[in-house]
């Protein structure tokens, strides 16, 4: 099997740049194109709170934008002279990282887990063990630490 798309979700909010030396290492020895990833929360969860005189839709794009600013900063740094795709998305991160494995037809997931356990991870599970258990393709974990 040949891996032709190599899908890196990172976390704007925690260190991805031992994943990107694993992602880039990985890209370029399989020459396989790589799409960096965000998945920014959703906005939506917050409709029950009111607050006046702010406009969730503006919240969204605010949100957005500075995603975008921050992984574009973040791949100029971690992936210079790579060529990648940056997607953006909102919503559970698990949730969106699959549906990009399908859309794309993704061959390999390089993504980070934190390695959370106790009650954390018996009450919230963690994004890695969510994508592993939906992903259609092959997902390498790296501990972050």
């Amino acid at each position: 099997m040949k891996i032709k798309k190599i899908l890196f979700p990172i976390d704007i909010a925690h260190s991805s740049e031992l994943l990107a030396d694993y992602a880039g290492l990985l890209s370029r020895k399989l020459d396989a194109g790589l799409i960096v990833m965000y998945v920014a929360p959703d906005v939506d969860e917050l409709e029950s709170l009111h607050v006046p005189h702010i406009s969730l839709e503006k919240v969204e794009e605010e949100i957005l934008e500075s995603a975008r600013k921050q992984v574009s900063s973040f791949c100029e740094a971690r992936l210079t002279g790579m060529e990648h795709e940056i997607v953006i998305r909102t919503g559970k991160a698990y949730r969106e990282i699959n549906n990009i494995i399908a859309e794309l037809k993704i061959d390999l997931v390089v993504m980070g887990t934190h390695g959370q356990g106790g009650l954390e991870r018996f009450f919230f599970g963690s994004t890695a063990d969510r994508v592993l258990k939906g992903a259609a393709c092959p997902v390498l974990t790296v501990k972050l630490v």
